[in-house]
């Protein structure tokens, strides 16, 4: 397809915010605009979601910060007719983690609730294939400073 204009624009907004000591609340917001005009219609550029949010909150006390956080990015367009897509997705996430003289034990909770959701996608001989998000999992992790 070849298009005679093109063009992409945007804002993101980060934010942090401590209400009170121990707490903290984190944002991070994107808006995409990315359109194809094309002789016949205006189509979206081709995965390229026009919202991504990520928002965590955390309290921290003797040593040990827990939090949770959200996900989220909106619908995406797998193909250059605007025809496939790829659904808006969400996902919660956990964390807990403990200090002490220089080491840090963590323990992360991705995809709480299990969702399924599609991450990328491409379109083959006998119609779109999708790539899957990861289902629940965890990490846990041991860092040193020293």
């Amino acid at each position: 397809m070849n298009a005679a204009k093109s063009f992409r624009t945007g804002a993101e907004l980060s934010l942090v915010c401590v209400p009170v000591k121990g707490l903290e609340l984190v944002n991070s917001t994107s808006w995409s605009l990315g359109r194809v005009n094309t002789a016949e219609e205006i189509l979206t550029h081709v995965m390229s979601p026009s919202w991504l949010v990520n928002q965590d909150v955390s309290y921290s006390f003797s040593g040990v910060t827990a939090g949770v956080g959200m996900k989220y990015r909106s619908r995406m367009y797998m193909d250059l007719t605007n025809f496939y897509s790829l659904e808006g997705a969400v996902r919660f996430n956990a964390f807990v983690r403990w200090s002490i003289r220089g080491f840090t034990l963590g323990f992360r909770l991705n995809n709480i609730f299990n969702q399924r959701s599609f991450s990328n996608g491409m379109l083959g001989a006998e119609g779109p294939l999708y790539f899957i998000d990861a289902p629940r999992n965890f990490f846990v992790d041991v860092a040193w400073e020293f």
